[in-house]
């Protein structure tokens, strides 16, 4: 793999790549805090911290499915729309589902 990336890039630095990645390990679900959502429609970076399973805010513990369908949230930087891609409940309406978890 390293000498393809260096035909292709030749600056390529392996130690450059690492430096390029979170210092700390991150949950590969997106998760959200339905709550911070509905205050502030931007997904935190400190969402995905893997040893973080609740907001600091409003300590209920992040969702990372929709309530309704059961479906997985995108990426953040592909969502369209503020809410479930496929029965399209806002994330601010998962308040009440997040609470009881």
């Amino acid at each position: 793999m390293d000498s393809f990336l260096v035909k292709i890039c030749p600056d390529y630095c392996p130690k450059q790549l690492l430096k390029m990645l979170p210092s700390e390990r991150l949950h590969l679900q997106t998760r959200l805090c339905a709550f911070c959502y509905a205050d502030v429609p931007v997904h935190q970076a400190s969402w995905q911290q893997a040893e973080v399973d609740r907001c600091d805010r409003h300590v209920f513990r992040f969702i990372s499915e929709c309530p309704n369908c059961g479906s997985g949230f995108r990426t953040p930087a592909l969502w369209e729309e503020a809410g479930c891609d496929q029965c399209g409940l806002e994330f601010a309406n998962m308040q009440i589902y997040q609470q009881l978890r």
